[in-house]
Parts: structure tokens; C-alpha cells; sequence
């Protein structure tokens, strides 16, 4: 678990039956200091939050960053389209953003993940022994496209030791 204070925020998606969208964030929350909601239009994504992507509009942000919930709804085979959302956030954000792919069924993902890598965002995923279903981090490690495997807990400290690193890089060139 990452603890709470850190100057990031996550877009959180997860094939999800449509009924359950609106207990997501709580069952997401429960266990965590961090502040989980459901996405909403015009919104911004803030430091310290966990938004949950909408299972049936798809989602993408404008030049200002803030999210834009579309009347459209995702495309291909699953609902939310974790090609569609990694796609729209690197669009957007580019080498700003990051993503990690937890245990999941399908190679959802897969596809997007050679774009978001060559906008030179971070990718990661789940160790294989350590998902409940490791098809979906399987088909990003095998395609080459994740820098980073582990645990949970060992890509809670890779990002912890990321963000220091990047800090530390950012507050040196400042002085």
C-alpha cells in the first residue's frame, strides 16, 4: 500500500460489470488512505486521489487535463478498454504518465502498451506468480514493453523509490 501525501494521482480501470460502478471506489478505498471516486466530466485528476474510469462512456482528457467523458462507449471487447484508456492518458500526458497492469484475464492492454512506451511513458506490471490471472501483464512482459515486474508490494516501493528519485532529480536542476 502507498502511503498518503504523494504528488501523484491515479486513473484506475478495471473490467468491471456495469452494476457494480458505482461500489467500485469504496471496495478500491477500503484498505487505503487515499481518496477514490468515480470519474466525472470537467474534473481533474488530483495528487493523493484515485479516480475509478467509467465502465461505459469512454474516457479521455482534454489539452487542459482535465477529464472529458465521452457519449461514446469504449470500444473492443472489454468495458472500460485498458487499450483505450492507456492510449487516451499517454495522448495526453505522454512521458508524465505511467502504467501498471495488475492480474487480469485477456491481453487488454497488450496493444496500447508498444504506443505508451514510445511516448516514453513507464510501464509495469504484476509478476506472474503473484496474480490471480497473469494473462494480462504476461501478454505487455512478453511483448517487451514493461520495464518493471513484481509484486504488489515491490511495485509499491518502485514507485515509492521513483518518486523520490525523480524529486531529488527535479529539486537539483531547480538550484
Amino acid at each position: 500500500m502507498l502511503p498518503s501525501g504523494l504528488p501523484v494521482g491515479f486513473i484506475y480501470a478495471q473490467h468491471i460489470d456495469a452494476s457494480f460502478e458505482e461500489k467500485l471506489p469504496q471496495a478500491v478505498g477500503r484498505h487505503s488512505e487515499w481518496r477514490v471516486r468515480l470519474a466525472q466530466h470537467c474534473e481533474a485528476v488530483y495528487s493523493g486521489e484515485v479516480v475509478v474510469v467509467p465502465v461505459q462512456n469512454e474516457l479521455n482528457f482534454t489539452e487542459a487535463g482535465t477529464i472529458n467523458i465521452l457519449d461514446s462507449p469504449w470500444t473492443g471487447a472489454y468495458s472500460p478498454s485498458i487499450d483505450q484508456v492507456m492510449l487516451n492518458l499517454t495522448q495526453r500526458f505522454a512521458q508524465r504518465s505511467g502504467v501498471i497492469v495488475f492480474s487480469g484475464m485477456g491481453e487488454d492492454g497488450s496493444r496500447a502498451s508498444a504506443y505508451a512506451k514510445k511516448q516514453g511513458a513507464i510501464i509495469w506490471v504484476q509478476s506472474a506468480e503473484s496474480c490471480a490471472c497473469p494473462s494480462m501483464p504476461d501478454s505487455i512482459r512478453k511483448a517487451g514493453h514493461s520495464s518493471y515486474s513484481s509484486t504488489p508490494r515491490g511495485l509499491a516501493m518502485a514507485m515509492l523509490n521513483h518518486l523520490i528519485q525523480r524529486y531529488t532529480a527535479n529539486s537539483m536542476r531547480i538550484s
